[in-house]
C-alpha cells in the first residue's frame, strides 16, 4: 500500500530505447569516423612526407645527421596528427544532449524534441507535501502537466527519430577527398615500386641511414675538393709487414676496425704531405708510426696518357671499369673488359693496374695482386693490394676497410684564398657520362652577397680520350667567403665554400753569419759570429755561412725557397709553428731567394718574397806604391826606397819585390816590412836632406798614415842583390821593378794578386849616371836664367807707370795703371811657381844621388845650401813680400784710374752733350756714369781727400822694385853657381873625353901590337 508521499509523486517519464539507440549509434560512428579521418590524413601526411624526403634526398643529399632528423620530423607530425585527430577524438566524452543537438541541427524537424527529451527524461520529479498549503497544491498540479507535456515531446520525438538517417549527419566529402589522396599516394608508392623499384629500394636505404650517394647520369667533381691518399695493405703470408697510408691532399682518419684501442674515440688523423705505417699487436690492437709520405706513383705506377678511356656499358652497378693495363682478374675475363660495370661484390685482381670509378666519382687505381670486395660507391673492403684514391665532395665520406683499420677520407669542404686575391672555381665532368647543357654555381656570401652565374666551357673534351670537361668560373678580387651549389644536369655539388684569409707575411727575418776564418780576429771583434736584420739587400763576404731565420704573421705548414738559379726548395714546418729556418750555406755569388709561405689555412701569399744576399767579393790588396828617389837610370850600386801604401779590404799576407831583368827569370825579394795580418801599411822614407819638401807634402803623409795603418820604410839593397842566375846586376841591363802583394783570403784557388806600377829602369855607371844628372842641371840652370829676365822685365816696367794730368779740361783719355800693376802681379805668381818646381827638381837630383849613393858631401853642401835652400827661401820669403807691395800698388793705381777718370767726366759735361757721351764711353767698366756734374765733384773731392793721405804712387813703385830686385839679386846668386858648376862640368866632361880617348888608343895599339907579334 502506499504512502501519502509517493501518491502525490507524478511518476517518472524514461527516454525510450529507440531514442537512446539513435545516440549509441551516432557516438560509435563519431569514432569511427576519427579513425578514419585521422588513418587519411596520417597517410597523406606520411606520404607525402617520404615523396618531399625523396626529392630533396635526390636534390641535394644531404647528410644522415639532416636525414634522420627531416625523419623525426616527419614522425612527430605523424604522431601530433594520430593524437589530435584520433586518440582525442576516440576518448573524447560525448554525452547526449551533445550528440541529439548534433541530430537536430542536421534535423530541424525535431525543433527541439529530441533534445528536450534527452534533458528532461530520467530526472526525478518533486515530491509533493500531503500537508501543503493550496498554493502547493497549485504547483503539483502543474508539475504534472509539465510531465504530461514531456511525455508528449518524447513521443513525438521518437516518431521523427524513425526517419533519422546516421551517415547524413557527418560531411563525408571532407572524409572521401583524405581517403581518396591517401589511396592515391599509395599507389603511386605501388607504382614507383614496379616503375623504379631500384631507385625506392635505394631511398629506403638511405631513410635507414645509408651512405651511399644518388647514382647519377651526369657526375661533377670540384677540383681541389678532394682527399688524394695511398693505400699499402700487406697480403695475408706477410701479415707482420705493415699497413702504409699517404696523403697527399685533404686528410685521412685512420680507426680501429675492431674498436680495441682508443684511436677508435680518438682517431689518428693524418694531414696532407704526411704519412703513417699501422703496426698491430697481438690482440689486433692498432698503433700508427709517422713516416715520409711515399709519391703515389711510387706505390701505384700511373696509367699512361694514352691509354684511352672504355666507353661504359649499359647496366646497373656501383663502379665502371674504366682502363685496365695488363689485367689478369680470377674468374671470367669478359666480365673485366675495360668499360664494364661492376656491382657489389668480391675481386680479386692476379696481376696488372686497373683504374675503377665508382658512382659516387670516388676514382681508384688498383695495382695486383689485390683483393678487394666492392661494398657501395663510399665504402671498399680491401684484402691486401696497392691502391691510389682520391675522392672528391660528397655527402658520405669515402671508407676503405683492411682487415684491421678503416680509412675514412676526409674531403676537403672549403677552399681558403687570399682575400683581394683572384680565384678560378673549377668544375670536372665525366665526358663518358651525360656531359650537362650548361653548370650553374649559385653562391651566397656574407653581407648578402648573393648570386647566380653560369660557369665557362672550355675546348669541347672527347670521350675515350679527356679524363673530364672543364667548366671554369673566374672571381676577380674576392673580398669575402662565399658558399656554392653547383649544378649541372642531374648533378649536384654542395657544401663547396670558399673563405677568404689573410695572407701570410715576413715580420721578421735574420741572418746568422758565421764568417771565413781568414777574417775573424778573436782580439778585436771583428767577424765573429753575429746576426743581421734582414731589412733589404744584405751585403756579406764572400764565404760566410748564411742560416736565415725567420718569423711569419699566422702559423705555417710550409716554405718554398726559389733560388736565381730556379732550384726550389721545400721546408716542412712541424708542429704550424710561426718561425723557420734555411741554411743558405756559405756565400760564393750574390744570392736572391723568393720566399713563398703557406700557411695552415692553406693559402700562399701572391707575390714571393725578394731575400737578395749580396756577396762581397775579397778584393785584391791596392798596391800604390812608387819608387822614391829614382829616375830612368840607376846605378849597380843603388838602395831602391819605396813610398806609399799597400793595403787590402781585410788583411794582408805578403808582400814583396819583384825585379825583371832581360835574358833572365824574374827575380824577388819579400818586403822588410811587418805586413802579414794588417790592414794597410804605410811606406815612407827619409827625404835625403833630412826635412820633407813643403808643409803640403807633409800633410799629405800624415793623411796616408792613419790611425789604423801600420807606417815603416821598405829599401832595396841592389849591390847586395843577386838574380835567379847568381850575378849581380850590371852595366846594360834593362829592368823592370814592380811590387806585388796578396792578401789571406783563402778561399780562392790561387791568391789575389795586387801590384804596383811597373817602373823601366836602365842600369848605367856612376859616370853616366852624373853626366844625365848635370846635363839636367844645365836645363835647370837655362830655365832660372828665363825666369830671371822675365821677373827683370816686370820689374822695368813698373817703373813705366805715369800719373794722368791733373788738367781737369782734358777729355783726352789714358793709358789706365791698374791693370799694369795686375799683369805684374800675375807674373810674380808664374814666376814663384817656377821658382818652387827648379827647387823641387834640384831636391829630385839629390834624391837620385842619395838613391845611387853618390851623395857625398860636396855634393849634398853644394845642392842643399848653394842651390835648394836659396831657391826655397826667395819662394817663401821674398815673393810674398814682392806680392804684397804689388797689392798695395794695384790698390793706389786703381784708386788713381777713378779720379782721372772722374775729370774727364767733369770736362765732358761743361763741354757738351756729344763730349760727355765720349768720354762716358771712354769709361771704366767699374766706375758708374756720373749723371750730374754736382756728383762728380763730390766723389773727385772724396778721392782727392784720401790719395793725399797715402804714400805717393813713385813711393810705392820703388818699394815694390826693390823687393823684385831682392829676388833677382838670389836668384842671380843660385845662377852663378849653376853656371860655375857648369863650367866645371864641361872641364870635366873634356877630361872624360880625353881619357876615353886615350884607353881607345891603348887598345888600338895593344891590338897592333899582337897582330905584328902573330905575323
Amino acid at each position: 500500500m502506499s504512502t501519502a508521499t509517493e501518491q502525490r509523486r507524478p511518476p517518472d517519464v524514461r527516454l525510450p530505447g529507440e531514442l537512446r539507440w539513435l545516440l549509441a549509434r551516432l557516438r560509435w560512428t563519431i569514432r569511427a569516423y576519427a579513425w578514419l579521418d585521422g588513418l587519411a590524413t596520417a597517410a597523406i601526411w606520411l606520404g607525402a612526407a617520404f615523396f618531399l624526403l625523396w626529392l630533396v634526398d635526390w636534390s641535394f643529399e644531404p647528410s644522415w645527421t639532416s636525414r634522420r632528423a627531416a625523419m623525426l620530423v616527419a614522425a612527430v607530425g605523424a604522431a601530433a596528427i594520430v593524437y589530435r585527430l584520433i586518440l582525442r577524438r576516440t576518448f573524447a566524452r560525448l554525452p547526449r544532449a551533445s550528440l541529439a543537438a548534433l541530430v537536430e541541427r542536421r534535423y530541424a524537424g525535431f525543433d527541439d524534441r529530441l533534445l528536450t527529451a534527452v534533458n528532461l527524461c530520467g530526472r526525478a520529479s518533486p515530491e509533493i507535501d500531503a500537508n501543503a498549503t493550496d498554493s502547493n497544491a497549485i504547483d503539483a498540479d502543474a508539475a504534472t502537466a509539465r510531465q504530461a507535456m514531456l511525455a508528449q515531446t518524447v513521443a513525438e520525438a521518437r516518431q521523427l527519430a524513425t526517419a533519422v538517417q546516421i551517415r547524413r549527419v557527418f560531411a563525408g566529402r571532407p572524409l572521401l577527398a583524405r581517403e581518396a589522396t591517401a589511396a592515391v599516394l599509395a599507389l603511386a608508392f605501388a607504382a614507383t615500386w614496379f616503375v623504379a623499384g631500384d631507385a625506392l629500394a635505394f631511398y629506403l636505404q638511405r631513410l635507414a641511414g645509408s651512405p651511399e650517394p644518388w647514382p647519377r647520369k651526369t657526375l661533377l667533381v670540384v677540383e681541389g675538393f678532394w682527399a688524394d691518399y695511398a693505400l699499402v695493405v700487406p697480403p695475408p703470408g706477410q701479415a707482420a709487414e705493415p699497413e702504409q697510408v699517404h696523403v697527399y691532399t685533404g686528410a685521412v682518419e685512420v680507426r680501429d676496425r675492431d674498436a680495441k684501442s682508443s684511436t677508435d674515440d680518438d682517431p689518428y688523423v693524418i694531414d696532407a704531405g704526411s704519412g703513417a705505417q699501422a703496426t698491430f699487436d697481438g690482440d689486433g690492437a692498432l698503433e700508427l708510426t709517422p713516416v715520409a709520405a711515399r709519391s703515389a706513383t711510387e706505390i701505384v705506377a700511373p696509367i699512361g696518357d694514352r691509354s684511352r678511356f672504355a666507353a661504359v656499358a649499359a647496366g646497373g652497378g656501383v663502379a665502371v671499369l674504366r682502363r685496365t693495363v695488363d689485367c689478369l682478374w680470377r674468374g671470367d675475363a669478359r666480365a673485366y673488359r675495360a668499360g664494364a660495370r661492376l656491382s657489389l661484390g668480391q675481386y680479386e685482381l692476379i696481376s696488372g693496374r686497373a683504374e675503377l670509378v665508382l658512382n659516387g666519382g670516388t676514382r681508384l687505381v688498383v695495382a695486383g695482386p689485390a683483393a678487394f670486395e666492392i661494398a657501395g660507391s663510399t665504402k671498399l673492403i680491401v684484402d691486401y693490394g696497392r691502391i691510389s684514391v682520391r675522392a672528391p665532395l660528397r655527402p658520405a665520406p669515402f671508407v676503405i676497410e683492411t682487415p684491421h683499420a678503416a680509412y675514412v677520407a676526409v674531403p676537403i669542404d672549403h677552399l681558403r684564398v687570399v682575400r683581394g686575391g683572384d680565384v678560378t672555381l673549377t668544375v670536372l665532368a665525366d665526358p663518358l657520362r651525360v656531359l650537362p647543357e650548361y653548370v650553374e654555381a649559385a653562391y651566397e656570401g656574407e653581407g648578402g652577397a648573393d648570386g647566380r652565374q653560369m660557369l665557362q666551357q672550355e675546348a669541347a673534351a672527347i670521350p675515350g680520350r679527356d679524363e673530364f670537361q672543364r667548366y671554369t668560373l673566374s672571381m676577380k678580387n674576392l673580398l669575402g667567403s662565399l658558399d656554392f651549389e653547383i649544378r649541372g644536369g642531374d648533378g649536384r655539388v654542395s657544401g663547396v665554400k670558399i673563405e677568404t684569409v689573410d695572407s701570410p707575411k715576413l715580420v721578421a727575418t735574420r741572418a746568422a753569419c758565421h764568417f771565413p776564418k781568414y777574417l775573424v780576429d778573436e782580439r778585436s771583434g771583428r767577424f765573429t759570429p753575429r746576426e743581421f736584420d734582414v731589412a733589404g739587400p744584405l751585403e756579406l763576404p764572400t764565404g760566410t755561412d748564411v742560416t736565415l731565420h725567420a718569423q711569419s704573421s699566422k702559423p705555417l705548414r710550409k716554405v718554398e725557397i726559389a733560388t736565381g738559379d730556379g732550384e726550389t726548395k721545400t721546408i716542412d714546418v712541424a708542429g704550424d709553428r710561426h718561425e723557420f729556418a734555411y741554411a743558405v750555406g756559405p756565400l760564393d755569388r750574390t744570392t736572391a731567394l723568393f720566399v713563398t709561405l703557406h700557411d695552415t689555412d692553406g693559402v700562399a701569399n701572391r707575390d714571393a718574397i725578394a731575400v737578395q744576399l749580396i756577396a762581397v767579393p775579397d778584393e785584391p790588396p791596392r798596391v800604390a806604391v812608387r819608387l822614391f828617389g829614382v829616375g830612368s837610370t840607376i846605378t849597380p850600386n843603388a838602395l831602391l826606397r819605396l813610398q806609399g801604401e799597400i793595403a787590402d779590404d781585410h788583411a794582408l799576407n805578403r808582400g814583396w819585390f819583384v825585379l825583371d831583368v832581360a835574358g833572365e827569370d824574374a827575380a824577388t825579394h819579400d818586403l822588410t816590412s811587418k805586413i802579414a795580418g794588417q790592414r794597410r801599411v804605410v811606406l815612407t822614407t827619409e827625404p835625403w836632406r833630412g826635412t820633407d819638401r813643403s808643409p803640403s807634402d807633409a800633410a799629405v803623409g800624415n793623411e796616408i798614415a792613419g790611425s789604423d795603418a801600420a807606417t815603416s820604410s821598405e829599401t832595396l839593397d841592389l849591390a847586395a842583390f843577386r838574380l835567379p842566375s847568381g850575378r849581380a846586376l850590371a852595366e846594360g841591363d834593362q829592368l823592370m821593378v814592380s811590387v806585388r802583394a796578396t792578401d789571406r783570403c783563402d778561399l780562392r784557388d790561387k791568391p789575389a794578386l795586387g801590384e804596383g806600377d811597373r817602373v823601366p829602369l836602365e842600369v848605367v855607371t856612376v859616370d853616366d849616371l852624373l853626366a844625365r844628372l848635370e846635363a839636367r842641371e844645365v836645363l835647370l840652370r837655362d830655365k832660372l836664367a828665363t825666369v830671371i829676365d822675365e821677373l827683370e822685365r816686370t820689374r822695368d816696367a813698373l817703373g813705366e807707370l805715369k800719373l794722368p794730368a791733373d788738367d781737369a779740361s782734358s777729355t783726352t783719355s789714358h793709358r789706365l795703371l791698374g791693370p799694369q800693376v795686375e799683369r805684374a802681379a800675375q807674373n810674380s805668381e808664374r814666376s814663384r811657381y817656377e821658382t818652387t818646381t827648379l827647387a823641387n827638381a834640384l831636391d829630385d837630383i839629390g834624391e837620385e844621388l842619395a838613391t845611387n849613393r853618390l851623395d857625398t858631401s860636396q855634393r849634398r853642401g853644394r845642392l842643399a845650401e848653394q842651390l835648394i835652400v836659396p831657391l826655397r827661401t826667395v819662394a817663401a820669403e821674398g815673393y810674398p813680400k814682392f806680392d804684397a807691395r804689388l797689392s798695395t800698388l794695384r790698390t793706389r793705381t786703381v784708386a788713381e784710374d777713378q779720379l782721372a777718370q772722374l775729370r774727364r767726366q767733369l770736362a765732358a759735361l761743361n763741354a757738351g752733350p756729344n763730349a760727355a757721351a765720349a768720354a762716358t764711353n771712354n769709361a771704366s767698366p767699374d766706375q758708374p756714369t756720373a749723371t750730374t756734374a754736382q756728383t762728380i765733384v763730390q766723389r773727385i773731392a772724396e778721392l782727392a781727400t784720401r790719395l793725399a793721405n797715402e804714400p805717393p804712387i813713385e813711393q810705392l813703385v820703388g818699394d815694390a822694385q826693390a823687393a823684385a830686385d831682392r829676388i833677382v839679386v838670389a836668384l842671380r846668386g843660385v845662377l852663378g853657381e849653376l853656371a860655375d858648376a857648369g863650367d866645371f862640368n864641361q872641364l870635366v866632361d873634356e877630361l872624360r873625353e880625353i881619357s876615353k880617348r886615350q884607353q881607345q888608343l891603348r887598345e888600338r895599339t895593344r891590338k897592333e901590337q899582337q897582330k905584328s907579334l902573330l905575323e
